[in-house]
């Protein structure tokens, strides 16, 4: 989300929600993959964007080869545990309904998320409570479709992550049950310059991205060719 979007953008003609931020990904993949033939795309996302990266998977477009999730996960309030699941689903419930009664999410105000278009935080928020996307005007059915995914992702949980813990990063990519998927917690003690959490770590981006190259090259995901897991021997 942009922090910078004001009411007036976000009330008039600038709503918008997972589903129109997906067709965006395919547009962008359509366009790079028409300038340059041939190539594979890797998606690589923050949070949403990861989620994101990964329900793309399910638009069935032939050139998305893998997908990266750091500090992102399935946001089903399930994944966290005892009073932080209920913080979790009330949190979550509340700022769905201010987006609902006010048409966009003040999140500048609150404090969490920066401001928001209302669809945003609707699908956001039925996420929370049910674990499971259904976003509004989707033409994918993405808890349909994702059991049947053979493709390569990768999990990165950033140890003491509050806003993604290891069980939602694990509930987000076990959605995907035939593909290869592989988590990776990247410690505290890994990070030189600062204490590690769901922003904080993108000022010190190496550990992160130490084990993107890794997991990519392990992957075979680095050539001009690789080897999808339904055609593994």
């Amino acid at each position: 989300g942009d922090g910078r979007l004001q009411k007036n953008q976000l009330v008039s003609g600038g709503n918008f929600g997972y589903a129109e931020l997906l067709t965006d990904l395919e547009d962008a993949v359509t366009y790079i993959t028409e300038r340059f033939p041939g190539k594979r795309i890797i998606t690589v996302g923050h949070s949403l964007g990861g989620q994101l990266g990964c329900l793309f998977q399910c638009h069935g477009n032939p050139h998305a080869a893998a997908s990266i999730v750091i500090a992102g996960g399935n946001v089903g309030y399930q994944s966290w545990k005892g009073l932080e699941k209920l913080k979790t689903l009330f949190a979550t419930q509340f700022f769905g309904l201010t987006a609902r009664l006010m048409g966009w999410f003040p999140g500048k105000k609150i404090g969490f998320g920066g401001n928001q278009p209302k669809t945003v935080m609707i699908d956001w928020s039925n996420n929370a409570r049910t674990g499971i996307y259904k976003p509004k005007h989707r033409k994918v059915e993405y808890e349909t479709a994702a059991p049947g995914i053979k493709s390569f992702f990768l999990g990165i949980v950033i140890e003491n992550d509050f806003f993604a813990p290891y069980p939602s990063t694990k509930s987000l990519l076990d959605k995907f049950p035939v593909s290869d998927t592989e988590i990776y917690t990247a410690k505290t003690e890994r990070f030189k310059t600062i204490t590690p959490d769901h922003f904080s770590w993108l000022k010190e981006p190496g550990p992160a991205v130490d084990v993107i190259l890794e997991w990519l090259s392990r992957k075979g995901l680095t050539g001009q060719h690789c080897v999808m897991p339904d055609q593994e021997k």
